[in-house]
């Protein structure tokens, strides 16, 4: 077992520890790769969300991310949703906003259903072509 497999759990930890002080900016370098972690002056703080494994598999239809980035449900903290789980969007509904090099894309739906369930949490990273959720046939 490699010391690279232990990074994510390393990674998470470090995120912790990173969040509770006031340290604005961390790199690190091990071998070829390299981490760095800067805070952006005046903004909230956001929790991050590991990726985990869906509890359920996925028994519908499922959008993906058009890219990579950090995805929110809503447009900022506190706002509303732009949808939730059972309700029936359109193709072309915005579903969420994906935050790539400081710049938000707009999500949008590209096809229609009824939200069966989420797979990915607010504030989670996603990659280009994972599943953000889950739908169904509207009836």
């Amino acid at each position: 077992m490699s010391a690279a497999s232990n990074w994510p759990s390393a990674i998470r930890s470090l995120l912790a520890e990173l969040a509770a002080s006031s340290v604005e900016e961390f790199e690190l370098a091990a071998g070829g790769t390299r981490l760095r972690i800067r805070r952006q002056p005046g903004r909230e703080a956001i929790p991050l969300v590991a990726a985990v494994a869906s509890p359920e598999p996925v028994r519908g239809e499922t959008l993906t991310a058009p890219l990579a980035g950090i995805f929110y449900r809503a447009a900022s903290p506190g706002a509303e949703p732009f949808v939730r789980e059972g309700e029936t969007i359109e193709p072309g509904q915005p579903i969420g906003l994906i935050e790539a090099m400081k710049v938000f894309n707009e999500v949008r739906a590209d096809r229609g259903g009824r939200i069966r369930r989420f797979l990915v949490e607010n504030g989670q990273l996603v990659r280009a072509g994972d599943p953000i959720l889950e739908l169904e046939q509207a009836e």
